[in-house]
């Protein structure tokens, strides 16, 4: 209740604030690439019978999915790499290189006013490196 009752008198001094923040989250999502359609294609004689394609069911490989918004929209959807874990260091990173520059690229002007960035309590994001 005190944090949302002091974000309620921050956005009543201060209304841009909701076009300051910036709300991020992540989840597992299934991993595969799908053949292309230059892969699937294939020679064979009019009289031929079709080859008979199988359902391609998505692989074991799950990686994490994390999504940056805004008021606007996403602003970063980063993939983390397969067999790599989010921790503070790879958390730090994606912020400064990949998220402040598709702030730049996609809110221009935005940086130059104080973003707020609004994530869970997830160890990577509370570590003092990430603070």
């Amino acid at each position: 209740m005190e944090v949302v009752t002091q974000f309620i008198r921050q956005y009543e001094e201060d209304p841009s604030i909701l076009e300051r923040t910036v709300t991020s989250d992540e989840t597992w999502v299934h991993h595969y690439d799908p053949e292309s359609k230059r892969q699937s294609m294939e020679w064979r004689h009019p009289s031929s019978p079709a080859q008979k394609k199988f359902k391609r069911q998505p692989s074991a490989k799950k990686v994490i999915l994390t999504l940056f918004w805004d008021m606007h929209g996403p602003i970063l959807v980063h993939f983390q790499a397969h067999g790599q874990t989010m921790n503070s260091v790879n958390y730090c990173a994606m912020l400064q290189n990949e998220l402040k520059p598709a702030i730049c690229k996609k809110r221009r002007g935005m940086l130059s006013k104080k973003v707020l960035l609004h994530h869970d309590n997830a160890r990577p994001h509370t570590a003092a490196a990430t603070v």
